[in-house]
């Protein structure tokens, strides 16, 4: 018997920027991405933007960047011709809507074994368990994780969590979690997506001994970054966003604080209006947006940070007028994903790699991973003897109202999939090689340029580039590589 599977369930937080609605101060006033010439914000910024019916409410001076809000049509058309100013466009609240809940899985943690650890055979497909023979990382290298926020109660994670920060919409600046402001939480209360941010950070670092999962860097340190709002007060459930300024001020802060790899398994297909017959139907409403994703990336990699980000589950050819923030902006490493064949198992006789079915593709993209899926009887939209152990094990927590700001929510594994899951497989072999080379950072705005170059050049070839890119990344291969340079 065949059934449509709802892909939500399982298989992302990547969004879509063009079929949301703008983020709201109020039920007036919608926010604005202002974007200054010459990178800078002039002095005078506040009296612009009020001259032309807004407000200011937040900066980015490092990148010549600010958000304001306004109620009056003509706000952006009357700022754009105003002096100094480069573009305006309405920013972007991605959002998702129907989702479901993973997978809970069986595990009973065992901290001498890491009893859950044969099920994942995502983490020896990319070879970590032959890396491990050379470094598992250590806390003086930090991967970023920006999402929903990470739960530092996860027995398999709390120990390698180092920092924690909140971002809202409303602040200039990130902010640590504090017990004097319930506002920043150490991840949300969203019943929804709340485990994601965990899921996503125990691929990269779920520590030896913590109970059940190994992550491929299982020393490295995790800041965790927890951009995600219920809009207003009185958010419903399912209805949190991550706005692009909060994105931006996370990845800001991350590279100032010399944090070396930055994952991002966020994204969404920017200017698409609709889609007809197949094709894709771009505006040019979101120059500014475009812009300040462009110059947030440009400054980080600057400060020598590696941004990587997952390259999105809408299953479509990203060499057309789609285009996905921010994993097709020049010097983000673009990770797809794949699913293992014949059985879900790593290594196996006959083992082979299929692109996931969800995965975009394109010339685009660098690097793949796995992300799982459904197994061989499953396509996008239906789905007949579909196989859960076919999807990657990760750690995950249930984060609602009643705990997440006492961090005791329970805390359990479950099976995904999806883009946001391969993504963090390439981030945490990148951690590896910066931790165990450190000298390939001497030159930091250098650095990002290098770790690709290596982890590209010793991927394992699956053939069709526009599908696999690079290929499978190998963390094995990318350090015996690094040591060489």
């Amino acid at each position: 018997m065949k059934r449509r599977m709802n892909i939500l369930v399982f298989i992302t937080v990547l969004f879509f920027l063009c079929s949301i609605t703008t983020t709201m101060a109020d039920a007036k006033d919608i926010r604005y991405v202002v974007v200054f010439q010459n990178e800078q914000v002039p002095e005078n910024a506040a009296q612009l933007i009020e001259a032309a019916g807004g407000r200011l409410v937040k900066t980015l001076p490092s990148i010549g960047v600010v958000i304001a809000v306004s109620s009056s049509p003509d706000f952006a058309s009357s700022l754009s011709n105003t002096p100094g100013i480069d573009s305006v466009s309405v920013e972007r609240s991605l959002k998702v809507q129907g989702a479901g809940k993973p997978k809970p899985f069986e595990c009973a943690p065992d901290s001498e074994n890491d009893s859950c650890f044969g099920a994942q055979w995502n983490i020896r497909r990319v070879h970590a368990d032959k890396a491990w023979g050379i470094t598992t990382g250590s806390h003086k290298t930090v991967v970023a994780v920006i999402d929903t926020g990470i739960a530092t109660n996860h027995p398999d994670l709390k120990q390698n969590v180092l920092h924690e920060f909140c971002c809202p919409s409303s602040e200039d600046e990130c902010i640590p979690p504090s017990s004097e402001d319930p506002s920043c939480n150490p991840y949300p209360e969203d019943p929804c997506w709340g485990y994601h941010g965990t899921s996503v950070a125990s691929i990269i670092a779920a520590s030896f001994g913590g109970g059940g999962l190994k992550g491929v860097g299982p020393n490295l340190g995790l800041a965790s970054y927890n951009v995600w709002e219920a809009p207003g007060q009185n958010g419903q459930n399912c209805n949190y966003s991550a706005s692009d300024s909060s994105i931006w001020a996370a990845m800001l802060h991350a590279a100032r604080s010399r944090f070396k790899v930055i994952n991002i398994s966020l994204g969404g297909l920017l200017c698409c209006d609709s889609k007809a017959e197949g094709i894709i139907h771009c505006s040019k409403d979101d120059y500014a947006t475009i812009t300040a994703w462009t110059r947030v990336v440009q400054r980080v990699m600057q400060k020598g940070s590696l941004i990587v980000a997952g390259a999105g589950n809408d299953g479509i050819n990203l060499d057309g007028p789609a285009f996905y923030i921010p994993a097709d902006l020049p010097g983000v490493i673009s990770v797809g994903a794949t699913g293992i064949r014949p059985r879900p198992v790593y290594p196996q006789p006959d083992a082979f790699d299929v692109m996931a079915y969800y995965s975009n593709y394109g010339k685009t993209i660098d690097l793949v991973a796995p992300g799982g899926d459904y197994g061989p009887d499953c396509n996008f939209d239906i789905c007949e003897n579909y196989d859960e152990n076919y999807l990657v094990l990760t750690a995950s927590v249930w984060p609602s109202r009643r705990c997440a700001k006492t961090a005791s929510c329970p805390y359990f594994y479950s099976l995904t999939g999806g883009t946001s899951y391969s993504t963090p497989h390439v981030s945490a072999v990148a951690g590896l090689i910066l931790d165990k080379y450190p000298y390939l950072n001497q030159y930091p705005y250098l650095s990002p340029f290098i770790i690709t170059t290596i982890l590209k050049g010793t991927a394992d070839d699956l053939g069709d580039p526009l599908h696999f890119g690079s290929g499978m990344v190998n963390a094995f291969r990318a350090l015996e590589k690094a040591r060489k340079r």
